[in-house]
């Protein structure tokens, strides 16, 4: 891939440590000073993308300007810790323009936005007209303009037009109390079953709650954050209705609760069969069968549903830009371009809006509700309640409807969540004092381009790019940028993300470890490479980490993070009960020691939880391990079940008693598609209920440190025979593509990422990944950022590692773990009360039967399921 110049994008100070030995460069002619008004936008880094080939073409045209992208994630990750008008600033002091998603009347009255209105006013080629009514809106009675619209959204109710008629109601709507009503009359009960709920409420009770309040006691969404209470009666006579109109039928609020497991699929049904009167978000299935026989209509939600937010999402500039003029050239222009638009989320400019063809995808029903709800200008209100307010508050209120829908007395609900609430405002900083308010907006000045023009461009793949967390890798680049002129990183994410198609489109490129294709033809073999490394060495990487990138004698790629099984717990609440915390020689009847000691049913708190509806046979698995069982044996001539065997039964019976007397998980999910599922099985942990989980792999939960409580990572506990196979094992890796024109400069990358923390935070937040390089993970700058315990879970495993206690695992097992549904049967089964013995014994058989088919005939996996168990339903 030939060289390019590159403009460098705004660097946030990526964490770093070390830098690596790079040849010198010769050097290069002393460039021509760039003369033109440096100005910068912020966003988000998922809009990055799109913006970034908007300001590139915007560039070009202005020749005078040169605007740099300038990411808001940092931002937002601390939004809940900030008051609104401190994000603003923080905003404005980052950027001359940016995109934001709200504005409040104080930040106006401080002067931290400049007013829009005279340069729109000044500006010929601005038509104002070519916005729909709807965008603008003022936070006060304020004459100026301080936000150019983009996007409006639109709150739409869907209902079954066959049941409206049915029910003889009129018209749609038009208040919260008449939405109750219709959907009262929706509603069909049959004794205690309901046969028609009134509506589908997808928004986990929060929707109603909000709505409720907003139409019994309007005040409440005009009180300031800090003087609301909600453990008062307003609230807790809410907590109260929801609770009725959801055991009535009248709204189905899909939550899981131990008494009320969830039916995924019956409830992706219930629309199609004409079991729901009303709905908030759009219809759609790509099954043919799956399709309403009935029409839809829409409608406008009422104006009351929802308490009125200051939600004006658009572009600004901040007060201290030096340049007023030229972000206005630029904010005008980005106010033109190509948006996403659905039904849900309209551009704000009429003709953005027609060029995109969304209207051609809407029924004339959807247009016509859509259009009046664009042409209506918006309500105008003096003190409403910012965006990130409504967020923080809806957040806790859910923690009471979780509870009250759970059988929690509304009071004590509500109480709960006010507690939580309390500490949450409690860590926010406080705002500034109108002394300190008083200093100038300063926006920060972009650094230098120092990119050569002359670089070697190297195209760097990740599949997880422009999704979620890209912010980390995209200034990581930016810094090796700027440290390595002679080379320029261009990170992307290729439209086919399969592993040869990645390696295809790349010079190097991060991949899951665990999906990597076994045609080493299209990537490197990188030992060449290490073993001429001279500033790090491969001692830096456990010996067993590097086995597992080991293919036809090549090391196919560099570990980037390790993956580590834990027992994660809650140690606020251990120190609470007083129980000992995990250990890696603890034994099963430890563990249901402290399980008991942490659960209190009478306050919903739990000593264990599962945390993934996958994530129950990996426990089912785990528990054999550790009691030093094996799921399947092999002869030499044939592989067979274990079920029935001693060690399999006491590990079912341990993890019986675990689930049934100490966990909320009282029903096995995950094993067949219409198995129950829970919506979001992590609530427990936030809402600080929960004792112990277990990160079997990816499916980790680890974000105790924001929750308000300290959390803890320990080993899995070991049997008699310590095995460490599945406790290790490499997440991602980096890989230098076969077709590479400078794998040398893709090494010079590599090395320089694989030692960095940067990307390891987020990940780690989500499951239980450590850098793969010993000295990073050891390091002072590491162990600061991870929980309690983890340096030393990982110097258990990585001694176990160095002993060689890896890969001692049954490898026939992989038939028995491609299909494991008779034997999850059994475990859910004794959940419910089944005897252990019998339904293993029951489980072997048939998975014998399966075995003898898929074996001995080598017939379809499906087949010989069915063949085995004709009420099979993988």
């Amino acid at each position: 891939m030939k060289p390019t110049q590159h403009s460098l994008f705004l660097c946030i100070a990526a964490l770093l440590l070390g830098s690596c030995a790079m040849n010198s460069a010769p050097s290069s002619p002393t460039p021509t000073p760039d003369t033109r008004t440096v100005i910068s936008f912020g966003a988000n880094s998922m809009e990055r993308d799109r913006f970034i080939s908007a300001i590139q073409s915007f560039n070009q045209n202005n020749v005078d300007i040169r605007v740099q992208f300038v990411p808001l994630d940092d931002l937002d990750q601390t939004a809940n810790a900030q008051t609104a008008e401190q994000r603003i600033r923080g905003i404005v002091s980052l950027a001359d323009a940016a995109l934001t998603t709200y504005i409040t009347p104080d930040a106006i009255q401080r002067g931290y936005m400049y007013d829009l209105a005279p340069l729109m006013d000044a500006d010929p080629k601005f038509d104002r007209d070519d916005f729909y009514p709807a965008a603008f809106a003022n936070t006060q009675a304020d004459p100026g303009i301080y936000t150019l619209p983009r996007q409006i959204h639109i709150s739409t109710l869907y209902y079954n037009q066959d049941l409206w008629n049915a029910s003889s109601l009129p018209n749609p709507p038009t208040s919260w109390n008449d939405l109750i009503a219709a959907a009262e009359q929706i509603t069909q009960k049959n004794g205690d079953t309901v046969e028609v709920y009134g509506m589908l409420d997808t928004s986990w009770g929060a929707q109603p709650l909000l709505a409720g309040l907003a139409s019994s006691d309007p005040a409440f969404f005009s009180t300031p954050l800090d003087q609301i209470q909600l453990d008062s009666p307003p609230v807790v006579q809410a907590l109260e209705r929801l609770n009725q109109y959801v055991q009535a039928g009248i709204i189905l609020v899909p939550i899981a609760t131990a008494e009320n497991p969830l039916d995924t699929a019956s409830i992706d049904r219930l629309i199609p069969d004409g079991r729901v009167g009303m709905w908030f978000s759009e219809f759609t299935s790509s099954d043919p069968a799956n399709q309403p026989s009935f029409a839809i209509g829409t409608a406008n939600m009422p104006t009351q549903s929802l308490p009125p937010v200051a939600n004006q999402s658009g572009f600004i500039i901040s007060s201290g830009t030096q340049h007023p003029q030229e972000a206005w050239r630029l904010i005008s222009y980005l106010s033109t371009q190509t948006i996403p638009a659905s039904a849900r989320n309209m551009p704000a400019r009429r003709s953005v809006a027609e060029a995109s063809g969304v209207f051609d995808t809407l029924s004339d029903a959807q247009r016509s509700t859509i259009e009046a709800a664009l042409m209506t200008p918006p309500v105008q209100t003096a003190h409403s309640m910012t965006l990130p307010d409504l967020n923080l508050l809806t957040s806790h209120l859910e923690e009471g409807i979780s509870l009250v829908l759970s059988g929690t007395d509304p009071v004590q609900a509500a109480s709960t969540a006010q507690a939580s609430f309390s500490a949450a405002l409690a860590e926010r900083a406080p705002t500034p004092a109108d002394s300190a308010d008083a200093q100038p907006i300063v926006v920060a000045t972009p650094p230098a381009n120092v990119t050569r023009p002359d670089a070697t461009k190297i195209v760097f793949g990740d599949t997880d790019f422009g999704l979620f967390g890209d912010e980390v890798i995209r200034n990581l680049v930016e810094t090796f940028n700027q440290s390595f002129p002679d080379i320029f990183v261009e990170v992307v994410r290729p439209d086919d993300i399969n592993f040869s198609p990645m390696a295809a489109a790349t010079d190097c490129f991060r991949y899951d470890a665990q999906v990597y294709t076994t045609d080493t033809n299209d990537i490197l073999d990188v030992q060449p490479l290490l073993d001429a490394e001279a500033t790090f060495s491969q001692q830096d990487y456990p010996d067993a980490v590097l086995d597992l990138l080991r293919r036809d004698g090549k090391l196919i790629g560099l570990p980037y993070n390790i993956n580590l099984r834990t027992l994660t717990y809650n140690k606020t609440l251990f120190d609470t009960v007083g129980a000992d915390t995990p250990r890696i020689d603890w034994t099963p009847d430890d563990l249901l020691r402290a399980a008991e000691q942490l659960t209190n049913k009478q306050e919903k708190i739990y000593g264990f939880v599962s945390i993934n509806n996958q994530n129950h046979r990996s426990e089912v698995r785990f528990f054999v391990d550790w009691l030093d069982g094996t799921l399947a044996t092999d002869d030499g001539m044939q592989v067979r079940p274990n079920y029935t065997d001693p060690a399999v039964i006491k590990a079912v019976t341990t993890y019986r008693d675990l689930r049934q007397n100490y966990s909320p998980n009282t029903v096995i999910s995950g094993y067949k598609q219409d198995s129950p599922r829970d919506n979001w099985p992590y609530k427990p942990i936030e809402e600080k209920r929960a004792g112990m989980w277990l990160n079997l792999g990816q499916t980790g939960y680890s974000t105790g440190q924001a929750l308000g409580f300290d959390m803890g990572v320990a080993p899995l506990p070991q049997g008699n025979t310590i095995n460490s196979a599945g406790l290790i094992g490499v997440s991602d890796a980096l890989f230098i593509s076969a077709q590479s024109q400078d794998p040398a400069a893709c090494w010079s990358w590599l090395k320089y990422m694989s030692n960095s923390i940067g990307d390891m935070k987020p990940k780690l937040q989500g499951h239980n990944l450590f850098p793969a390089r010993t000295t990073i993970a050891q390091s002072a700058a590491f162990v600061q950022q991870a929980p309690l315990g983890a340096q030393e879970t990982y110097n258990t495993y990585i001694d176990l590692l160095i002993q060689g206690l890896t890969n001692v695992t049954i490898e026939t097992e992989d038939v028995y773990i491609n299909n494991d549904y008779w034997l999850m049967q059994a475990v859910d089964k004794i959940m419910q009360g089944g005897n252990v013995e019998e339904e293993l014994d029951r489980a072997q058989a048939i998975a014998e039967r399966f075995l003898r088919c898929y074996q001995d005939e080598n017939s379809d996996s499906r087949a010989c399921a069915q063949q085995a168990d004709p009420s099979y339903k993988e």
